[in-house]
């Protein structure tokens, strides 16, 4: 979501993919809060498609061409370091939708 918010100071920074992929993550915080509430949130067949779409997401944005043009631009410890910081919050979240979306069926009875 950070390069979304980018992309109103430097539209060059980012590709659409970024802020697709931005605003799809926009949607997917109701599954953090049903997740962290044990409670459904919206209908269970959008949570088991919506998990595969973000990681697709999340790795067009770790290998996007804009992040070796800026690994260019910036160095690679920045590179390295934003590339930590995204697995650093992206896959915990990732973790709890997968585990609301598939491990939890009790929750959509």
């Amino acid at each position: 979501m950070g390069r979304v918010a980018i992309a109103f100071k430097k539209p060059e920074a980012v590709s659409r993919m970024d802020i697709l992929g931005g605003l799809f993550g926009i949607l997917l915080i109701p599954g953090l809060l049903g997740f962290a509430y044990q409670r459904p949130e919206g209908p269970h067949l959008f949570w088991i498609v919506a998990i595969p779409v973000q990681v697709v997401f999340s790795l067009c944005e770790l290998f996007a061409p804009k992040m070796e043009e800026w690994r260019q631009k910036k160095g690679t410890l920045i590179y390295v370091l934003t590339l930590v910081f995204q697995v650093a919050l992206g896959v915990p979240a990732l973790y709890a939708l997968v585990r609301y979306a598939y491990f939890s069926p009790q929750l959509w009875r």
